[in-house]
């Protein structure tokens, strides 16, 4: 009877029923059939959503309203930054350092053996050098470019935080949790400028949207083209990458376990390029030298707590890192909670998640997907391994910030989806048509929505770090044009 009451669902979601026979038979039947029989089962909604492709019989009333909301909060937060954004006397304090060497678009030369220049430009990744470079040739300006680039980084961090989750659930929760992206500021300053850093979160949205798809070679592609934007970010989804597919091999069987071994073999044959890539990119002429050692650092009055211009020595401990730095999808410098968010948020968020992962073992359904869980352990993996060889892999909080942002919000959109939504195969196949179906998760989600701006407020404080005027330094920018 269970399998019976299946068939209208399948209908629904737009599968081509001609199509799906026209497939070599699997062990123990199509991906929805298994799903039919198993819909707690990890590797079946993986196997189903790989099949479910085409963007028909997905839509519903609930999905239209979280786009819409989407969308809404989107202009709000364009118009947050009105002024700013798209101006060109304004841009962030980093890119005063990391810009102005792109104006050799302009003026070919203009800083031709300059040992500052050489050293800035340095600092930036090949790949990003040369399109912010194509548009500095194109808009004559580099601090507008650097707002382009900004727009383009918002862009694709959004669209591939959607189509990731949406891979994984349906169009509500995916819509969702991209307003959540836009609300968390600290992450959003984070792109201003048009930095190197701000391709981070498009890196880790293309590689979740392409692991949840079981597309190999979209997420190799990500490692190599991350490299060559973002190494810190890229190393994060390496390591994920190696996780995932080892966690594949071992808790796949017969038929699936061959093609998990197939994908890790093509995976290592692979990564020989991929190391190669990123160490020419990280590597700096013998001249400039490489980034400062720990013991470096540790003499350096730069580098200490608190009056530092990078106050990061003595190293806090790993737990307060992790609370001051890993929560920010709900808490962060730029809203001030009351005191009862402050000082309970650390323990309430992984106590909301395992209960929504035990409602789930009860519902015999999985809550969180094993990539999502996965790329948060290579997060704090290559967080403890930065904190052992600081500052030989990039200054350690770093790889706290972005990465649990994404995990956050991916792990409570999913979860709360998967979990409330009343219909077991609802989940798995990425059925929203029903308001019966999903009010449960529409609630769940509204009481998440309260705690979020109990925490962070509207999301729409400051300046989204547009914090440099051109007249900072009198009319020096002037005098240079």
């Amino acid at each position: 009877m269970e399998a019976v009451t299946v068939t209208p669902v399948v209908c629904k979601v737009g599968t081509d029923a001609s199509s799906d026979s026209a497939r070599p038979s699997t062990p123990g039947g199509s991906g929805i059939e298994r799903a039919a029989r198993n819909p707690s089962n990890s590797d079946v909604v993986s196997d189903v959503v790989s099949q479910g492709k085409g963007w028909r019989g997905r839509w519903s009333f609930a999905g239209v309203v979280s786009v819409a909301l989407l969308l809404g909060y989107a202009y709000a937060f364009v118009l947050s930054l009105r002024g700013r954004w798209f101006n060109p006397t304004w841009t962030t304090d980093d890119a005063t350092q990391q810009t102005y060497p792109l104006y050799d678009a302009i003026y070919p030369q203009l800083f031709q053996d300059d040992l500052v220049s050489e050293v800035m430009r340095g600092c930036l990744p090949p790949l990003h050098y040369w399109l912010s470079y194509g548009v500095t040739a194109l808009t004559g300006e580099p601090i507008m470019a650097g707002h382009w680039v900004m727009l383009l980084q918002v862009a694709l961090a959004v669209g591939f935080l959607f189509m990731a989750v949406r891979a994984f659930t349906a169009t509500a929760p995916a819509a969702l949790a991209a307003l959540w992206l836009l609300h968390s500021r600290n992450t959003m300053q984070r792109m201003t400028g048009g930095l190197p850093r701000g391709w981070t979160p498009a890196i880790f949205g293309a590689f979740l949207y392409f692991v949840a798809t079981k597309n190999h070679r979209g997420a190799l592609a990500t490692i190599l083209i991350g490299a060559l934007l973002n190494p810190p970010g890229a190393l994060i989804v390496g390591v994920a990458y190696g996780f995932i597919m080892l966690w594949r091999w071992l808790s796949a069987h017969g038929v699936a376990r061959a093609e998990a071994r197939a994908s890790i073999v093509r995976s290592i044959a692979v990564a020989p390029l991929l190391v190669v890539v990123a160490l020419v990119v990280v590597q700096r002429p013998p001249h400039i030298g490489q980034m400062v050692s720990f013991s470096e650092a540790s003499q350096m009055p730069e580098f200490s707590r608190p009056y530092g211009r990078f106050p990061f020595l003595p190293l806090r401990p790993a737990f307060e890192e992790l609370k001051m730095f890993g929560y920010q999808a709900f808490i962060g410098r730029l809203y001030r909670p009351t005191e009862f968010w402050r000082d309970n948020i650390w323990w309430m968020v992984p106590a909301a998640l395992g209960l929504l992962a035990f409602v789930g073992f009860r519902r015999k359904r999985s809550a969180l997907p094993g990539e999502v869980v996965l790329f948060c352990l290579a997060s704090l993996t290559t967080y403890l391994l930065s904190r052992a060889l600081a500052f030989r892999l990039f200054v350690p909080d770093r790889h706290l910030q972005i990465p649990m942002v994404f995990f956050m919000v991916m792990a409570f959109t999913i979860a709360i989806w998967r979990v409330c939504v009343r219909s077991p195969q609802a989940g798995a196949l990425r059925n929203e048509s029903s308001i019966k179906s999903c009010w449960p998760a529409l609630i769940a989600f509204g009481l998440l929505g309260v705690a979020v701006y109990q925490c962070s407020g509207n999301g729409l404080q400051g300046d989204a770090n547009f914090n440099y005027p051109i007249t900072k330094r009198g009319r020096m920018y002037e005098w240079i044009r």
